[in-house]
């Protein structure tokens, strides 16, 4: 079975491509070894899949990625069925694996050649840019090399594991334009500084921390080394309805200050800010006064 061309076939990907375990593993931890086997031992290979979710740019306070639906359960449902179907036609272990993953899925994304990755560390889609997220299964499937298929469906040889890591432009605006100067070299995040990581945090925060938080427009996530990114630049819009329909693009201390974490679930089931309830919602609702 050819999974990269029943991956392509999948509404809502653009790009494909597989790389080789062994070869991710130096870009990964002891722990997130150990971790990456016991969710399937003896794994081989990891399929890339890069599912663009860019909707335009909508005024509110949640980050793009967060205004449609919850993306770990859009690329679950996509990615399941292929995953049970290679375990049922070739007798390997196979599982999908999703953003809380010990897979560096970046450096897979870049090994298995479906994208470049940028100055800020995120992996960049030829048609639809750095708006996509990733979505991998990993494998006992034996591994084999072959071309990616990007989105304009043309076919590329994946990249030695010796490139460059950071292929862009190197304007570093994204590095400029970042308020807590969270952007280190190659794509390294200091997350005690970076903006997403903030808003989602649900430790106190220090007062220099609050005050990167007032600075920013949003209060969930951010979108400002994308933005300002030449790269991103007359990118094409997803045509995936879980990211460009029913879209929440903002939320006020009413919507949610009352719930409790099972209403506030339920209210919002399908949306990924979910996951750390209300407070750090709340809390950063309350800085911005």
């Amino acid at each position: 079975m050819n999974i990269l061309d029943i991956l392509y076939a999948q509404h809502g990907i653009s790009s494909v491509g597989v790389c080789e375990f062994d070869t991710l593993k130096n870009y990964m931890s002891k722990s997130a070894i150990e971790k990456a086997y016991n969710y399937c031992e003896n794994a081989h290979s990891v399929y890339v899949a890069l599912f663009p979710y860019f909707n335009g740019y909508q005024k509110g306070n949640l980050s793009i990625y967060a205004m449609g639906k919850d993306y770990h359960t859009v690329i679950y449902d996509i990615l399941t069925p292929i995953s049970e179907q290679i375990e049922r036609k070739t007798n390997e272990k196979s599982i999908v694996l999703v953003d809380n993953s010990p897979l560096n899925e970046v450096q897979a994304a870049r090994l298995a050649g479906v994208g470049k990755i940028g100055e800020n560390g995120l992996i960049f889609d030829k048609t639809y840019g750095s708006f996509v997220f990733i979505g991998t299964i990993l494998t006992s499937l034996p591994f084999e090399q072959m071309p990616a298929i990007l989105s304009d469906n043309t076919h590329i040889i994946p990249p030695s594991k010796d490139s460059k890591i950071i292929d862009c432009l190197h304007c570093n605006l994204c590095k400029k334009h970042c308020l807590g100067h969270a952007i280190g070299k190659n794509g390294k995040i200091n997350c005690e500084n970076c903006i997403s990581d903030l808003t989602q945090s649900k430790k106190d925060l220090t007062k220099e921390q609050s005050d990167l938080l007032l600075k920013h427009n949003l209060i969930w996530g951010c979108d400002t080394c994308q933005l300002v990114c030449p790269q991103n630049k007359n990118i094409l819009l997803t045509e995936n309805q879980s990211f460009n329909q029913n879209l929440i693009t903002s939320l006020s201390l009413e919507d949610i200050e009352n719930l409790t974490r099972k209403q506030f679930n339920e209210k919002y089931k399908d949306r990924a800010f979910t996951w750390r309830g209300t407070k750090p919602l709340i809390r950063n609702l309350t800085l911005k006064g």
